[in-house]
C-alpha cells in the first residue's frame, strides 16, 4: 500500500466520524492510475466539490483529519413541497359528485312518483316502430356516461398516485413501489390490488365496475305501457230517459229483441248496444275520441234497468200421452202449468203463460203480459219432455255506464243507487212490473200486431230449440244430461238477453239531455320502470358510499405524499429521484425482472430532507432519513452503518461490472487491473465507502476494461477465477457519457451535436450499448389489435345477420311479455353489457398509446420539453384531444376519436332490440269443416228466416256488426270448427284461414220508375198508392192513421216475373204522413256462389277477410237455384209457419223504417230525397238475405281440411336503423383503429423500452445516467419544470438508449 494512503487511513483511526468525500477521493486518486484519475473530477450532485469549505480539494491528501460529514449534511434541507393533487381527488370535487349522485337519485324517484301518479308521460309518435324504443333506451344510457367518466378519472388518478403513497408508507420493496403499475384490464387491476393488499385501489376499481353497470340499468329505466288516461268534462247528449215508450203495444221493440236473441242463441253475437248481461242502459250519443290514444272508453252517469229472468226448474213434472196429444203438468213456486200438444214423431217446443199461480193461498190475477211463462221442449227420440219456468222482474238504478268508443259496446255498469226520478215505468201505470215479452194483450184488431205476437212466441223457443239441436247430442242430450240442466242454462241465457234488449228499447223513451261525462283513453305512455329505477338508485347509493370510503382512506394514505406536479409526466419521476444515487444501477434495456434483481433487498421511502425517493442504504441526498417504516433518522443510520446488514455498495459495484462483462463473480477476486483496483479500494475503504465512491470506481473499472480489451479475456480465464456467462441478467454494458448524443432515429448533424456539460464543465465519454429489447404492451401488439378489429367486423356481420334473420323469421317469440317492464329491461340492458368489452379494450389501448407517446416523441429527437418529458395524455379525453391537435400528434388524436366513437356503441346497442306486433303464418293446420254448400231440408219451417229478420231489425236499430261467418253484410261463408286461440307467448290476435265456399247475396234494389199517391182523401180511411218498375205496375192501399206507414209486398202480377212466390221480386214502401210522400223500392235478390279464402278471428269468431276466387263451386242442389226473397212463401196450414212468415214480412220493413228514424231529420227528411230509402233498404235487406243464406244454403258435414293460422303476437325484432348504425359504427371504429395502430407502430419502431412506462422504474431506467435530471428536484411544479427545461431539446441516445438533452447555454 502506498505510504500516503496508509498515513491517511491511520489519521482516521482516532476519529468517530467518517472522512469527507474529498478525503476519500483524494486517497483514491493518489492510489489510482493516471488515466483513471482524469475521469473523476467531481463528486455526484449534492456532494461537496473541490475547494469546498466542507471538504478537501480533490487530489490532495489532508494534512489534518477533515471535518466529517453525515449523509444529512450532504444534501441541503429542502422546504416541504406543495401537495398538488388532481382536481378529481380533491374533497370539494367529491362532495359535488356525491351531491350530484343523490340529486340524480331523488330526481329518478320523483319521476317514478310522477309516472305512477299521472299514469306515465305522453310521448308523440309512440307507435312509430323503433323510434321511441331508441330514445327511451339511448338517452338514459347517454346520461349515465358522465358518472362513469368521473369515477374512471378518479380511479386513474388514484392508481397513478398509489406508488408514491406506497413510498410515503416507507420500507416498501421495489416490486410494490418502483415496479408497481395498475395498467391493463379491470379484472387484472382488481386482482393485482387484492394481491398487494392495496384496498384503496381495489375498492376504487369496484366503484368503477359498479358505475359501468349504470348504463345497462339506465337503458331499462323507461318503458312503454298502455294505460287509461282520463279526459274529464266531456259533454254527452243523452237520447233516452227512463219511462215506457208510448207505442210499446205495437210490439215492434219486442219483435226486434226476439230476433236478436234468436240470432245470438245460434251464434255468439254478444250483448246488443247499451246492454250488458242483465243490464239495459239509457242510450246516449257516443262521443268521438278525445286526447291522445286509442281504445277509449266513455263513462256516463245515467239510468239503467237491471232485469232478472227469474227462471227455475219445475218442482214437479209429469208427462202423459193420450195417443193423439201429449200433456205436460208441472209446478213451480206455487204456480202450475198444463201444456198440451199434438203427439208427433218430431221434436217440439213452445212457450205459454202460467195463469195458475197462488200467493198466500189465493190465486194471483195478473195481466197476461206480466204473468210468468213456461218454455217447454219435447224430444221425440227420448219420448221425454222438459220445462223451464221464468218470472221476470226488474229494478231501476242510477249507474255509471262505460261504453267502448270504437265498438260502441257497453263494457261496464257500476250501480250507484235506486233513487231514480219519477216515471211511468217505476210508477203508475206499470208500477215496476216487467213484461214477459212473449205473451201480450191480443184484443187489438191490428193483424200486424197479432202477427208480431205470434212471431215472438215462436222465435224465442225456436231459437233455444235450434241452439240445443246444434250441440253434441242435440235436444235429447240436453234433456237427458244432469236432469236437463244444460237446457235450463241455455233457456235462461237466451231469455235474459231478450229481456235486456227489449228493456233497452221499451223502458226508455226519447228525451234529449246533455250529460257531463269523462273519457278514459287507452294510451301507450312512457313509464318509469320501478325495478329499473330502484336498481339504478341502489347502484348510485353503492357508488356514493364506496366513493366516500375510498376517498377518506386515500386521503389518509396520501397525507405524507408531497408531489407538486402531475405524476404522469416523465419529469415527475425524475424530480422525485434526481438526487438519489440508487438510480445509477438502472440502465436502458432493464426489464422488470432485471430491475427487480438489481433492487433486490432494497426498501424505499421518501426522505423528509430532500422529499425524494431514497433507499435504506442510500447515503446520498439524505437517504437515511426517509419517512416511514416507523424508523427515525438515527435508527436508519445505525441500520446502514453500524449493523453492517445493509447492502454493500462496493459489492453491488463489483457485481455490476462483472455482469456487464457477461460473467458471474464467484469470489472476491483481485486478479487483473479492474478487480485489483476495485478490491484494494474496497478492502481499505469498506467502512467509509459511499455511493460517490461506487460511481467513481465503477467508471474507472468500465474504462479500464474498455480500453484494454485483452484484460477482459485475462480476467475471465485467469486461473481458477472463472466467470461463466450469465443468461438471466442484463447483457448490456454500463453506459458512459460522451461529448455528443446521437438520437435513436434522427442522424446527428454537426449542428445538433451540442456538448453535454457536467457541473464542473468537464466532458465525459459515453460507452456504446447494445440496443435494448423492444417490449410492447399486450394491448399494442399487432395480433391483439388484429383480433379486436376482426372481432368487431365479425360482430358487425353478426348484427346484420341477426337483422336478416329477424326480418326473415318475423322476429322471435316472447314469453311472459305481460310482465310490465321485464322484457323492456332485458332487451335494452343485455346488448349494452355486451358492448362493454369492446369499449374497455379500446380505452386500454388508448391509455397504453398515451403513456408511450412521450417516448415516441423522444425517439424522433429534437423534442421540446412540453411535447416530451412534460407531456401528459392521461388527464382527460378533452384535454388529450386539444393537446394532440395542438402538437399534431395525430396518432393520439385519432386514438381518442376511436374512444369517443366507442362511447356511441352503448346507446346504439340499447335500441338494437325492439318489440313489434307481428303476424306469424302457420300452414297445414288440420281443421274440420262443419258446413258445405246445400239447401237445408227444413227451410220451409221459416225458423231461419225469422231469426235472420230479427237480427236484421236489431242491427238496423243498434248498428250491429256482422255475426260469425258473415262478411260485409252480404257474404255467407261455410262454417268450420275454429281451434281455440293459443295461450303461448305474447299473442294479441289470431286468424285462421281456410279455402271454402261463399255465397254472396245481392239485393238488386232499385228506386221505382214511378211512384205516386193516387187518393189521399182521409175521409175514406185509406190511401191509394201506385208505382211501376221495369214494366211492372202495382197499386195498393194503406190505412190512414195519421202516422207513417211502411211494409213490403210481392210483385206477383207481372208477366216478366212468373216465378213461385218465394223467388219473386218484392216492393218495400214507406209513406211519410207529414210530407204525404210515398217511397217505393223494388228488389230482386240473386246469389253468387264462389270459392273463397276466408279469414276468421280465433278470439271472436268473426270473419275479417274474404278473398274471392273462381265460381267453380262443388255441385249441389243450390247451384242454379234462384234466391229466396225471404218475404213471401208457399202457403202452409201450420199456424206457426204462417206466423213466422208474417213476422218476417213485418220485421224487415220495420228495420228499414227504424234505419230512417235514426238519420238526421228522421223519416221526413229521408223521404224528401229521390233515393233516400234506397241505401237503407239495400243495407237492411242484403244483411237479412245473407243471414238467411248462412242457415239455408249450407248443410251439415264433417270433413277434414287443412288451413292456415296467422298469429298476431308481440315479438322481439332487431331495429333496422339501430342495427345498421351499430354495424357502421363498429366498422368505422375498426378501420380507424387499424389505421391508428399502423401509424403508431411505425411511430414507435425506434422506441426500445424493456420496462413498462407505467412504472417509476421504467421511467428512471431511461434517465438514470442522463445529466439534465440534475436541474430538477422535488417540489417543482409544472411551471418550475417548464422554466428549468426551457429551450432544451430532448431525444433518446442511440448509444446509451436513454433520454438525453441538448441545449444552448444550459446545463444538460
Amino acid at each position: 500500500m502506498p505510504p500516503k494512503v496508509q498515513r491517511f487511513l491511520d489519521s482516521l483511526k482516532g476519529t468517530s466520524r467518517p472522512p469527507s468525500y474529498g478525503h476519500q477521493l483524494s486517497a483514491y486518486n493518489e492510489y489510482a492510475s493516471d488515466d483513471t484519475k482524469t475521469l473523476i473530477q467531481e463528486p455526484p450532485y449534492g456532494m461537496p466539490s473541490a475547494g469546498s469549505s466542507k471538504g478537501t480539494p480533490i487530489g490532495y491528501p489532508p494534512e489534518y483529519p477533515p471535518v466529517p460529514e453525515y449523509a444529512s449534511d450532504r444534501a441541503p434541507q429542502r422546504p416541504r413541497p406543495k401537495q398538488v393533487l388532481p382536481t378529481v381527488l380533491k374533497t370539494w370535487y367529491l362532495i359535488l359528485i356525491i351531491i350530484w349522485i343523490f340529486v340524480l337519485g331523488f330526481f329518478i324517484q320523483y319521476l317514478l312518483y310522477l309516472s305512477q301518479k299521472h299514469g306515465g308521460f305522453v310521448v308523440p309518435n309512440l307507435d312509430d316502430f323503433g323510434g321511441l324504443n331508441y330514445f327511451k333506451s339511448a338517452i338514459p344510457v347517454v346520461l349515465a356516461m358522465p358518472i362513469i367518466g368521473v369515477f374512471t378519472s378518479i380511479d386513474g388518478a388514484i392508481v397513478a398516485l398509489h406508488p408514491y403513497v406506497a413510498f410515503a408508507e416507507g420500507g416498501v420493496s421495489a416490486e410494490r413501489s418502483l415496479l408497481l403499475h395498475y395498467a391493463g384490464s379491470r379484472h387484472q387491476i382488481m386482482f393485482k390490488a387484492w394481491r398487494n393488499r392495496h384496498y384503496v385501489v381495489l375498492f376504487s376499481s369496484v366503484t368503477c365496475v359498479i358505475a359501468m353497470t349504470l348504463q345497462p340499468l339506465a337503458s331499462g329505466i323507461l318503458a312503454s305501457r298502455g294505460v287509461g288516461v282520463t279526459v274529464p268534462n266531456i259533454p254527452v247528449q243523452s237520447q233516452k230517459s227512463l219511462g215506457m215508450i208510448p207505442d210499446a203495444n205495437t210490439l215492434e221493440t219486442f219483435l226486434a229483441a226476439a230476433g236478436y236473441a234468436s240470432a245470438a242463441a245460434i251464434q255468439p253475437l254478444g250483448s246488443s248496444p247499451f246492454t250488458l248481461g242483465e243490464w239495459a242502459v239509457a242510450q246516449f250519443t257516443i262521443p268521438s275520441q278525445q286526447g291522445v290514444g286509442f281504445n277509449g272508453t266513455v263513462n256516463v252517469p245515467t239510468t239503467a234497468i237491471e232485469t232478472d229472468a227469474g227462471c227455475g226448474t219445475p218442482d214437479t213434472f209429469n208427462a202423459s200421452d193420450s195417443g193423439t196429444n201429449l200433456t205436460f203438468t208441472a209446478t213451480w213456486s206455487g204456480c202450475q202449468a198444463i201444456i198440451t200438444t199434438p203427439d208427433s214423431t218430431i221434436d217440439q217446443f213452445g212457450v205459454q203463460p202460467v195463469t195458475l199461480c197462488q200467493g198466500n193461498g189465493t190465486l194471483l190475477i195478473q195481466e197476461t203480459q206480466f204473468q210468468p211463462v213456461v218454455f217447454w221442449f219435447y224430444s221425440a227420440t227420448l219420448k221425454q219432455g222438459n220445462v223451464v219456468f221464468c218470472h221476470p222482474t226488474s229494478v231501476a238504478w242510477n249507474v255509471i255506464a262505460s261504453v267502448d268508443l270504437n265498438s260502441g259496446n257497453l263494457v261496464d255498469v257500476t250501480p250507484l243507487d235506486q233513487n231514480v226520478s219519477s216515471n211511468n215505468f217505476t210508477g203508475p201505470p206499470v208500477n215496476g212490473q216487467t213484461y214477459n215479452g212473449v205473451q201480450f194483450d191480443t184484443s187489438s184488431d191490428d193483424a200486424t200486431v197479432q202477427a208480431r205476437a205470434i212471431a215472438i212466441q215462436s222465435a224465442l223457443p225456436g231459437a233455444i230449440f235450434r241452439a240445443a239441436r246444434e250441440t253434441p247430442g242435440g235436444l235429447a242430450g240436453m234433456i237427458s244430461t244432469d236432469s236437463g240442466q244444460p237446457l235450463f242454462d241455455l233457456t235462461n241465457r237466451t231469455y235474459s238477453q231478450f229481456l235486456a234488449t227489449a228493456a233497452q228499447t221499451t223502458y226508455f223513451f226519447d228525451d234529449q239531455e246533455t250529460i257531463n261525462s269523462n273519457i278514459v283513453n287507452w294510451e301507450l305512455r312512457l313509464w318509469v320502470y320501478p325495478v329499473g329505477a330502484f336498481s339504478f338508485q341502489a347502484h348510485l347509493i353503492a357508488i356514493a358510499v364506496l366513493a366516500i370510503f375510498v376517498h377518506i382512506n386515500h386521503r389518509k394514505a396520501r397525507k405524507d405524499v408531497y408531489i407538486s406536479t402531475d405524476t404522469a409526466l416523465i419529469a415527475a419521476a425524475i424530480t422525485m429521484t434526481s438526487e438519489s444515487s440508487w438510480t445509477k444501477v438502472l440502465s436502458a434495456g432493464d426489464d422488470e425482472a432485471a430491475v427487480a434483481r438489481k433492487l433486490k433487498g432494497k426498501r424505499f421511502g421518501i426522505s423528509k430532507r430532500t422529499w425524494q425517493i431514497v433507499a435504506e442504504d442510500d447515503e446520498e441526498g439524505g437517504g437515511r432519513g426517509y419517512v416511514g417504516a416507523h424508523e427515525d433518522r438515527a435508527s436508519l443510520l445505525s441500520h446502514a452503518e453500524s449493523s453492517g446488514k445493509g447492502i454493500d455498495p462496493w459489492e453491488r459495484m463489483i457485481d455490476r461490472v462483472v455482469e456487464a462483462r457477461g460473467g458471474v463473480r464467484k469470489g472476491k477476486g483481485r486478479e487483473g487491473m479492474v478487480w485489483g483496483h476495485a478490491a484494494k479500494v474496497r478492502k481499505r475503504y469498506k467502512n467509509t465507502a459511499n455511493e460517490g465512491d461506487v460511481a467513481a470506481v465503477q467508471v474507472t473499472a468500465n474504462r479500464t476494461a474498455s480500453e484494454r480489451p485483452g484484460l477482459e479475456q485475462k480476467i475471465i480465464h485467469s486461473g481458477q477465477r472463472h466467470f461463466p456467462k450469465r443468461h438471466n441478467h442484463t447483457r448490456n454494458p454500463i453506459p458512459k457519457l460522451s461529448y455528443s448524443t446521437s438520437y435513436a432515429s434522427v442522424p446527428t448533424s454537426e449542428h445538433d451535436a451540442m456538448p453535454l456539460l457536467a457541473r464542473s464543465g468537464s466532458q465525459v465519454q459515453e460507452e456504446n450499448m447494445h440496443r435494448p429489447r423492444q417490449i410492447v404492451s399486450l394491448f399494442l401488439k399487432s395480433w391483439f389489435i388484429f383480433l379486436i378489429v376482426v372481432g368487431m367486423i365479425l360482430l358487425a356481420g353478426v348484427v346484420e345477420t341477426v337483422l336478416y334473420l329477424s326480418q326473415k323469421n318475423l322476429g322471435w317469440q316472447l314469453y311472459d311479455f305481460s310482465d310490465f317492464g321485464g322484457i323492456n329491461f332485458l332487451k335494452s340492458s343485455i346488448p349494452v353489457v355486451l358492448t362493454f368489452p369492446i369499449t374497455m379494450l379500446w380505452m386500454t389501448v388508448d391509455q397504453e398509446m398515451a403513456k408511450l407517446h412521450p417516448f415516441v416523441v423522444l425517439s424522433k429527437g429534437n423534442a421540446p420539453g412540453p411535447q416530451s418529458v412534460l407531456l401528459d395524455y392521461t388527464s382527460g379525453r378533452v384535454h388529450t384531444l386539444m393537446k394532440s391537435f395542438q402538437y399534431r400528434h395525430w396518432v393520439i388524436f385519432f386514438s381518442s376519436v376511436v374512444c369517443l366513437a366507442n362511447l356511441s356503441l352503448s346507446p346504439l346497442a340499447s335500441s338494437l332490440l325492439t318489440t313489434r306486433n307481428t303476424m306469424i303464418l302457420e300452414t297445414g293446420v288440420p281443421l274440420t269443416s262443419i258446413k258445405t254448400l246445400g239447401l237445408v231440408p227444413d227451410y220451409s219451417s221459416l225458423e231461419f228466416f225469422v231469426a235472420a229478420s230479427g237480427y236484421a231489425s236489431a242491427a238496423a236499430i243498434h248498428n250491429l256488426t256482422d255475426p260469425p261467418f258473415l262478411f260485409k253484410g252480404s257474404w255467407a261463408i261455410a262454417e268450420w270448427d275454429i281451434p281455440p286461440p293459443s295461450k303461448i307467448g305474447a299473442i294479441s290476435n289470431q286468424t285462421v284461414f281456410l279455402n271454402t265456399t261463399g255465397v254472396e247475396s245481392i239485393s238488386n234494389c232499385q228506386v221505382a220508375d214511378s211512384e205516386m199517391v193516387i187518393d189521399d182523401d182521409t175521409s175514406s180511411g185509406n190511401i191509394t198508392i201506385s208505382g211501376s218498375w221495369s214494366g211492372c205496375n202495382i197499386t195498393f192501399q194503406v190505412t190512414d192513421t195519421e202516422s207513417d206507414q211502411y211494409g213490403v209486398l210481392p210483385l206477383n202480377n207481372c208477366n216478366q216475373f212468373q216465378q213461385p212466390p218465394q223467388y219473386q221480386p218484392v216492393i218495400f214502401y214507406v209513406y211519410s204522413f207529414l210530407n204525404r210522400v210515398i217511397k217505393l223500392t223494388f228488389c230482386q235478390p240473386s246469389l253468387q256462389l264462389s270459392n273463397v279464402e276466408a279469414g276468421v278471428d280465433m278470439h271472436t269468431g268473426l270473419v275479417n277477410s274474404v278473398i274471392i276466387g273462381d265460381s267453380n263451386v262443388p255441385e249441389s242442389n243450390v247451384t242454379g237455384l234462384p234466391a229466396f226473397n225471404g218475404i213471401t212463401f208457399i202457403p202452409n196450414p201450420d199456424p206457426y209457419i204462417n206466423a213466422r212468415s208474417l213476422s218476417t214480412q213485418t220485421a224487415i220493413p220495420f228495420a228499414i223504417y227504424q234505419g230512417a228514424t235514426v238519420q238526421p231529420g228522421g223519416v221526413s227528411a229521408v223521404a224528401q230525397l229521390d233515393d233516400g230509402f234506397l241505401n237503407i233498404t239495400n243495407t237492411v235487406y242484403t244483411r237479412f238475405l245473407a243471414l238467411a243464406a248462412k242457415s239455408v244454403y249450407f248443410v251439415g258435414t264433417d270433413e277434414s281440411v287443412t288451413g292456415e293460422i296467422a298469429t298476431y303476437e308481440t315479438r322481439l325484432w332487431v331495429n333496422p336503423l339501430a342495427a345498421h348504425a351499430f354495424s357502421a359504427a363498429l366498422i368505422f371504429i375498426a378501420v380507424l383503429a387499424s389505421i391508428t395502430h399502423i401509424a403508431h407502430r411505425r411511430a414507435r419502431q425506434h422506441v426500445y423500452l424493456s420496462c413498462s412506462t407505467s412504472t417509476i422504474a421504467g421511467v428512471l431506467s431511461m434517465t438514470s445516467h442522463s445529466q439534465f435530471p440534475k436541474l430538477l428536484h422535488a417540489g417543482m411544479d409544472e411551471d418550475d419544470l417548464h422554466n428549468a427545461l426551457k429551450g432544451m431539446r430532448f431525444g433518446i441516445s442511440a448509444k446509451s438508449w436513454q433520454v438525453t438533452a441538448r441545449g444552448e447555454g444550459g446545463v444538460a
